[in-house]
């Protein structure tokens, strides 16, 4: 039940804040948010799919396979169209960017520019990829619900700063150009090979959580 709380909470406070911003600007046109809209909500049942069951149990203690899918949903599915579903108004008001672009940064926006700095973004997504494929954090995080979702929640922030240098949803916290945009998703399919070959080429389970599960 805690997934569909989860997404539950978001749809409500999604929802909330397009009522407040349209009751705000009062009579004045107000540009659709239709489609900002259908991408959020396509990136919460992304967000569902991968969580509930078959998935969820799974993934969660039966198969790595289903973990390994549940890993790509979450990265390629619900991070980016979540990312994409947020209208820039809102974005900003979530970083708390200043409505004068003369007013300095604050802590908030400060922090998000250093977090999706193109560099950083990389890295993060890395080693949080390194990390969580570690046979000890796997083993000992992911055999409890509250563990799993620490997880799960770790990985998707992580793949939303990853995708806003690629997507770049707003010019306060800038983004890399066409050429470079290549090098960046070139860039990121090569640390994941290490953990792949592990994988691949072990003699024996890597993951107790897995092996030991009762079938």
């Amino acid at each position: 039940i805690g997934v569909w709380l989860l997404v539950a909470v978001l749809a409500i406070a999604y929802a909330v804040s397009l009522h407040r911003h349209a009751a705000a600007r009062g009579g004045e046109h107000v540009p659709s948010t239709g489609h900002y809209a259908l991408r959020f909500g396509a990136g919460l049942a992304v967000l569902a799919l991968s969580s509930e069951w078959p998935l969820g149990p799974l993934g969660a203690g039966y198969l790595a396979s289903a973990a390994a899918l549940r890993t790509l949903l979450l990265t390629f599915g619900a991070a980016p169209l979540l990312l994409l579903g947020t209208p820039p108004w809102l974005l900003r008001r979530l970083v708390r960017a200043p409505a004068d672009p003369e007013q300095p940064p604050g802590k908030v926006l400060r922090l998000a520019q250093m977090a999706t700095l193109p560099w950083v973004a990389f890295l993060q997504f890395n080693v949080m990829l390194v990390v969580t494929q570690l046979p000890v954090v796997v083993d000992s995080l992911k055999i409890t619900q509250v563990g799993s979702f620490g997880l799960d929640m770790a990985w998707l922030l992580s793949s939303i700063i990853m995708w806003v240098p690629l997507l770049r949803p707003l010019p306060e916290l800038g983004g890399l150009g066409d050429p470079m945009r290549l090098i960046y998703l070139f860039g990121l399919s090569i640390v994941p090979t290490v953990p792949a070959s592990f994988l691949t080429f072990s003699r024996f389970p890597l993951y107790s959580l897995y092996e030991l599960a009762p079938r």
